[in-house]
């Protein structure tokens, strides 16, 4: 599966809060963490032996026969893991915690992702899982053990095998919520001994789950042997194959540093189902918190009568504005007036934001839609609105629109500039037509007349165009 679609896909059930994530190893190397193959390699040159790919089996001969058995096996293992000392969140486990995602899985042992989110109720053992589970709070389940607070790690041949057993009520769980949820599954390899939990799920289940499941992998890398390349990337093929047929989608990447730029577009899509309309005249500064002593330029009528058109169109889909502005205010009343004048208004369809101030509004001041006091700086203010839409839709503007366009698109936000509005609408129109052809909106290609219209003088064409092309930045079709 092309990881966009992977994204779209995801995003869908993380909308209908039917998601899960499954974190791996792969996602505490950043941190400095040890791969498991590190992590057990000191195991091998102790224990005098030649490499062994059975990593649990390796685990498992050194606790057999170390002096100190399982014990010594536990310390030898914490130690290595706690030399590493105490690192932040990666940039990968903070995005995580911004995923609208509730419930979070890991056979990692460090406490990197439940340290990246606030309000966490972390389960390591069985017995915590019968404690009272409070609905409020997101939920990290250590399925493997945890490096605090102290106890036995999930280790060994004999832990995998004894598992259901050992840890009937994290096992239970793991299978309701294997059946019940979708889950992604993120730092991981077919090396990583862990990734036999997935396999042991999709073996017991294959025949009665209905839903479908993600994962990402990262395909073998060149070793310089062109025979040992062809048949490690002939097996990868048929185990993502295999996944496949079983309805876990495997978006399939080359490099690890990937997962950072997918998990950014998975929030970006993860984000309210909202627009954000960016702009002011052509040239001028942005609208944040008019009749404040922001600097401002009136208007051109012609823009008004954009804005007004895209307006009157959106009323016919299931899009909702934010605007922060003049330009995005057009837009988002003449929405909300349609669906008045069709007794379907939905105040919720437009939300105004202004700058918290003492004292009478001027335009923007409409009794329609909802709007915000929030704040006083323009960056604050900026900050807050990029952070609850999917899209922004430009319109004309200066150099305050250009630093949302910025900011949007460092964020993964889908763009639509209505270039025939001018401004930066149309200097971000001309750039973004250079690489059309790689261009994508709502993880599907951007057609090309639909994009070509977005500078049309014809202001039907060009609001037709804008909605069709922010509805599909949107995901919503």
């Amino acid at each position: 599966m092309d990881v966009l679609e992977l994204v779209g896909r995801f995003g869908n059930h993380v909308d209908a809060t039917s998601a899960t994530v499954f974190i791996g190893a792969g996602l505490s190397l950043a941190a400095g963490y040890p791969a498991w193959t590190a992590l057990v390699e000191p195991l091998r040159g102790e224990l005098g032996i030649e490499p062994l790919h059975d990593l649990p089996q390796l685990a498992q001969y050194f606790a057999d026969a170390a002096p100190g058995g399982r014990p010594q096996l536990d310390q030898k293992i914490r130690s290595i893991l706690q030399a590493v000392g105490d690192p932040p969140p990666t940039a990968t486990h903070r995005l995580l915690s911004e995923l609208p995602v509730t419930e979070f899985w890991t056979t990692n042992y460090d406490a990197l992702m439940e340290r990246a989110m606030a309000n966490v109720q972390v389960f390591v053992n069985d017995e915590q899982l019968a404690q009272t589970i409070e609905p409020e709070r997101r939920k990290v389940y250590k399925m493997h053990g945890s490096l605090n607070p102290p106890g036995e790690l999930v280790l060994t041949r004999d832990d995998y095998e004894r598992y259901p057993w050992d840890r009937p009520r994290f096992w239970a769980l793991l299978q309701a919520q294997f059946l019940t949820r979708s889950f992604l599954f993120l730092g991981f390899s077919f090396t990583d001994p862990n990734m036999e939990v997935v396999f042991r799920l999709v073996r017991l289940h294959a025949s009665d789950v209905h839903r479908e499941h993600f994962a990402v992998l990262k395909r073998p890398g060149a070793t310089g042997n062109p025979t040992e390349d062809d048949r490690a990337r002939r097996l990868f093929d048929l185990r993502v194959g295999d996944l496949d047929r079983v309805g876990v989608h495997v978006g399939v990447i080359d490099d690890h540093v990937e997962v950072e730029g997918l998990l950014r577009r998975l929030v970006a899509r993860c984000r309210p189902s909202q627009a954000m309309v960016s702009g002011s005249a052509p040239g001028g500064a942005p609208r944040l918190g008019i009749g404040s002593g922001y600097p401002t330029a009136p208007l051109p009528d012609s823009l008004v009568e954009v804005a007004k058109a895209i307006g009157a169109r959106l009323a016919d889909t299931d899009v909702r504005v934010l605007a922060a502005g003049e330009a995005g205010a057009h837009v988002g009343y003449e929405l909300v007036r349609q669906l008045l004048h069709r007794d379907l208004y939905q105040p919720g369809r437009f939300t105004l934001v202004r700058r918290v101030r003492d004292g009478p509004l001027d335009f923007p001041d409409l009794r329609l839609g909802e709007i915000t006091f929030t704040g006083e700086d323009p960056n604050d203010i900026r900050s807050s609105a990029l952070g609850q839409v999917r899209a922004v839709l430009v319109l004309a503007g200066g150099n305050g629109t250009q630093q949302e366009v910025d900011r949007a698109e460092a964020e993964g936000l889908g763009i639509v500039p209505v270039g025939c509005t001018g401004g930066t609408a149309e200097v971000v129109w001309h750039r973004l037509r250079i690489g059309l052809d790689t261009l994508l909106l709502g993880g599907r290609a951007v057609n090309p007349t639909d994009f070509e219209l977005l500078m049309n003088p014809d202001i039907n064409a060009a609001a037709a165009a804008s909605v069709r092309l922010l509805s599909q930045a949107l995901f919503l079709s």
